[in-house]
């Protein structure tokens, strides 16, 4: 199973995309060079991780602030209006609902931004590997 997916379905990722952009390769020659090119440096897979990791630290954040000015503006109210008066017609029940809600909405607009940024940080390790490798082919 191990070796099957190293053989076929690893070397179809995205870094092979990469590789098209850059060189105009075929896709099917664009995924042997860039397993080629990811494999020829160590620190990508370590980059990789830490790239993950700062991620669901991102989203994690923004959801929690998202949580937290959620529950703030409800329980203090915005612009004078108390959304914890049981007589207004905008009081809110649950807050801690209403503010899960505000998390949800945080992170969902963090997601795609974190998700770019991904990619992004792909490209440039990509870029520095293959500029490292002429380099040193010079």
């Amino acid at each position: 199973l191990v070796s099957c997916y190293e053989g076929y379905l690893e070397l179809l990722s995205k870094n092979a995309y990469m590789d098209v952009a850059m060189s105009s390769r075929p896709f099917c020659v664009a995924t042997e060079v860039a397993q080629a090119v990811l494999s020829a440096d160590d620190a990508v897979h370590l980059l990789n991780g830490a790239t993950w990791i700062f991620q669901i630290v991102g989203i994690g954040a923004v959801g929690m602030s998202g949580f937290v000015a959620t529950e703030v503006i409800v329980a203090n109210g915005f612009l004078g209006n108390s959304f914890t008066e049981p007589q207004e017609d905008d009081f809110v029940f649950n807050v801690f609902a209403f503010s899960l809600c505000g998390a949800a909405a945080a992170v969902f607009v963090a997601f795609p931004f974190m998700m770019l940024f991904d990619v992004v940080s792909d490209v440039v390790l990509y870029c520095h590997t293959v500029e490292h490798l002429r380099r040193l082919a010079e």
